[in-house]
């Protein structure tokens, strides 16, 4: 039987896969909003992670002892005509991009969002955006946490703060959607594809009167490693009510 991995070293695995085994994820976003003038629809583009710090290697990743990690995040795409129902023929066309920064504590314990700071030459964390809140098996059940679901929401919902509504993480797309390339890739390295599991977290952020719960959901395989996963932010305020869904599969 394979040795029991801890959380740390899972979380420590998680973080680094997300550079280093895909150059690229494919991304699909998903917008749902009651105001008319936002955006409602499907986008489609691509994220990257790469490493913050000049001269990390992705080999460096996987070291946490001692120093925080931290990660560039970066997605782009662009606003097709159909997937803005109010406001069409401004916005079709226009590129899109976000940078946010993903860190890693010194201890390897502790995942965390962070806005990234504008205009700067290089990139650098401003504010907190969430901590990761992860929902880890206990250690007499199974060794990999999180759990096998192929719904398409799952099951283990967050409440939302003063209200009866919840916040469900969603599914990650399994491994038998990704290209064959990528298979193929997996397959040479001894990897199973279908062999995995769901692990699950959560985190809020407050801006000004505007409530951010976020879920996610990372499809790892058994030493950590993501396969694909999701992220879902569900957005309250005095004039907001939005519902982003966002898909994550590796770039072949």
């Amino acid at each position: 039987m394979a040795k029991a991995r801890s959380p740390r070293q899972i979380l420590s695995t998680l973080f680094s896969s997300l550079a280093r085994d895909t150059p690229q994820w494919i991304l699909t976003r998903t917008l749902k909003s009651d105001n008319p003038m936002d955006i409602n629809g499907v986008l489609r583009g691509t994220a990257t992670f790469t490493p913050l710090r000049d001269g990390e290697s992705d080999t460096d990743l996987g070291e946490s002892q001692g120093s925080e990690i931290e990660l560039v995040y970066r997605e782009e795409g662009e606003i097709p005509a159909s997937a803005d129902s109010g406001v069409s023929s401004p916005m079709s066309g226009l590129r899109w991009t976000k940078k946010y920064i993903w860190r890693l504590d010194e201890q390897g314990s502790q995942m965390s969002v962070w806005f990234a700071k504008v205009g700067q030459q290089k990139d650098e964390a401003d504010y907190l955006f969430h901590k990761f809140k992860f929902k880890f098996k206990s250690d007499d059940q199974d060794n990999v946490p999180g759990r096998q679901d192929s719904d398409s929401r799952l099951d283990d919902a967050h409440p939302i703060e003063n209200g009866d509504d919840y916040i469900s993480p969603v599914t990650p797309p399994l491994p038998l959607s990704m290209s064959p390339s990528v298979a193929a890739e997996d397959a040479g390295k001894g990897c199973d594809t279908t062999d995995t599991t769901v692990l699950i977290a959560y985190g809020d952020h407050l801006c000004v009167k505007d409530m951010y719960y976020t879920a996610y959901a990372f499809r790892i395989r058994s030493t950590g490693e993501v396969v694909s996963w999701s992220s879902r932010h569900i957005v309250k305020g005095p004039r907001k009510n939005q519902d982003i869904v966002n898909l994550y599969e590796r770039g072949g």
